[in-house]
Parts: C-alpha cells; sequence; structure tokens
C-alpha cells in the first residue's frame, strides 16, 4: 500500500507542480508492481501524511490488518 501526497512541495518553485505530478504517477506504479498493490492519494496532504491526513493513513492500516489477519 502506497499513500501519496496531494500537495506540492513550495521548496522544488516553478516545478513543483509537476514533480508532484511525477511523483503521484511513481507512487501508483509502485503499487501495481504488487497483484494486492493499492495507492492512495491523500487529499489536502503534505509530505507530512501522519499529520495532515491521519484518518487516511490510520484506514489504511486498518485495511492491511483486516486483509492479512487471518
Amino acid at each position: 500500500m502506497v499513500i501519496g501526497s496531494s500537495k506540492p512541495n513550495p521548496a522544488f518553485g516553478a516545478d513543483a507542480k509537476a514533480f508532484q505530478e511525477f511523483w503521484i504517477g511513481e507512487s501508483r506504479a509502485l503499487a501495481n508492481k504488487s497483484t494486492d498493490g493499492m495507492f492512495i492519494l491523500a487529499p489536502e496532504s503534505s509530505h507530512y501524511l501522519h499529520e495532515d491526513a491521519p484518518d487516511v493513513v490510520l484506514n489504511a492500516i486498518r485495511e492491511m490488518v483486516e486483509r492479512f489477519k487471518d
């Protein structure tokens, strides 16, 4: 499971949006390498996903536990 941030990093300046789109694409590709892979784009989140979208992170953890608990 890969969780990606949706906000471009302002430290990348004028290229921030393009780099974020590239990074999201690469993150999707990484998740797709597994037959059970999943990519989640956390809305309105920066690099600090656990702070910006704790509900998304918690739900992802819960889903993984449910998938593999048996």
